[in-house]
């Protein structure tokens, strides 16, 4: 494969390529995959990307890991070193900024004043003065956010860019809703990422990398594909954030409404049932309390194929007391994601044998509230903090996780200020650039 070399870029060919590789979790096939997809996007020059953000992380790779890594940041390299040569205007800096760092981030200075020729200097010290260019209206900056007072400012931002791929202004982009299938008439599947027609769930993408799947609670004539999907995809976590109060609420309602039955949360996840194809069971295996009395219990899910004969165990954890549309402490959400990553890694150790591990779409944590959008979103949006360098701000997490799946992501501004405090005590970037 020979190194891609850049083309001349338009403002709107300069949007978003996001590539994070961690050498201790990525395989070879992942890198030729994100080279493959480096070079599409060369070669297409009408594929828009609406910022730019590369990171690369120094390690120990394979002998063809390395060369692949190797050539990846030549190529990069080369698109930097292009977006150089382009005045601020025509690199597209009224609607973008880009990073391009290998274990470290460094920012490309904007607006700066062209080199004088040999000629100008030939000419004196007066042609050296470079003429005075047109600021851009919004140049590139990151800013870090300190005061709490701005946070109504980034969730209106956030959700007026949100509103831009909305399924209300851009309904090709999802499934239609489907009664069979969907709890909320509002709450769609992107189609680019939907795992299974049957089931209200997709793959979270932060850049081009799937970090886990969303989804609903899943209606009863959904719990055996709902369990296939946890089976075929060899999950790491279950982690179901529905208490058992709105659980047992939706149950009762069904009694006086038989109509309802189909709205009905079951329990699928505690008792020792069959779904079809699948037998499911599972065990306490500990209590866990988390700051502010926020608790869970942690089993071990057994899910039985029964056509192949043979089982799986994933961790599952149940919180039990995170009520619907609201927020927790930020330190209890920290705790809860490091909790969810630290089982998620476990498991996926354990599948490293496995052909599931080497694809990068398999092997992920499922999480689901009730529509699998507010308190889900929460939840993944403080894991990928967690899990992702500090240089991805909060912006670009909540709108690729948006953009996996549906803008209701993050739904409420309660969950959003939750986030907002999270970054701050990370010491996190909210912005990739001013607005």
């Amino acid at each position: 494969m020979n190194p891609i070399n850049p083309s001349p870029l338009s403002p709107e060919q300069i949007n978003r390529l996001f590539i994070h590789i961690k050498p201790k979790e990525t395989e070879a096939h992942q890198l030729k995959g994100i080279i493959q997809f480096v070079k599409e996007t060369y070669i297409k020059p009408s594929t828009l990307l609406p910022r730019l953000e590369i990171t690369l992380s120094e390690g120990t790779f394979s002998s063809e890991a390395s060369q692949n890594l190797t050539l990846i940041k030549a190529t990069l390299s080369k698109y930097v070193d292009k977006l150089k040569t382009l005045a601020p205007e025509d690199r597209g800096t009224s609607s973008s900024g880009y990073t391009a760092s290998a274990g470290a981030s460094s920012n490309i200075p904007e607006n700066r004043p062209p080199s004088p020729s040999q000629k100008d200097k030939e000419r004196g010290a007066s042609a050296m003065i470079p003429p005075k260019k047109a600021q851009s209206p919004h140049p590139t900056k990151k800013i870090f956010f300190t005061s709490e007072d701005r946070a109504n400012e980034f969730c209106k931002y956030i959700q007026k860019q949100s509103q831009k791929s909305s399924s209300t202004h851009l309904p090709d982009l999802y499934e239609p809703y489907s009664e069979e299938t969907h709890r909320f008439t509002n709450i769609l599947c992107r189609k680019e990422t939907i795992v299974d027609k049957a089931l209200n769930a997709n793959r979270i993408k932060i850049g081009i990398q799937p970090i886990a799947i969303a989804c609903q609670y899943p209606r009863p004539s959904q719990i055996e594909s709902h369990l296939g999907m946890l089976y075929e995809n060899r999950a790491t976590l279950l982690c179901i954030l529905s208490s058992p109060e709105e659980i047992k609420k939706t149950q009762e309602e069904a009694e006086n409404a038989p109509f309802l039955m189909e709205k009905t949360m079951p329990n699928y996840h505690l008792k020792t049932m069959q779904y079809g194809d699948y037998r499911v069971s599972s065990n306490l295996r500990e209590k866990v309390q988390f700051d502010g009395n926020l608790t869970s219990s942690v089993y071990a899910l057994s899910i039985h194929n029964i056509k192949e004969n043979r089982k799986i165990s994933i961790p599952m954890i149940h919180v039990e007391n995170w009520q619907d549309h609201q927020a927790i402490s930020a330190k209890a959400l920290k705790e809860l994601a490091q909790k969810a990553l630290s089982e998620s890694a476990t498991m996926k150790e354990a599948y490293k044998s496995s052909r599931s591990f080497l694809n990068p779409e398999k092997c992920l944590p499922v999480i689901h509230c009730r529509a699998g959008v507010g308190r889900t979103g929460t939840l993944i949006a403080e894991m990928a903090m967690q899990s992702l360098p500090k240089e991805i701000p909060l912006e670009s997490i909540i709108t690729d996780i948006r953009e996996s799946r549906n803008e209701h992501m993050v739904q409420t501004q309660e969950q959003m200020n939750l986030l907002i405090k999270s970054c701050t005590l990370s010491q996190r970037h909210l912005y990739t650039q001013t607005h």
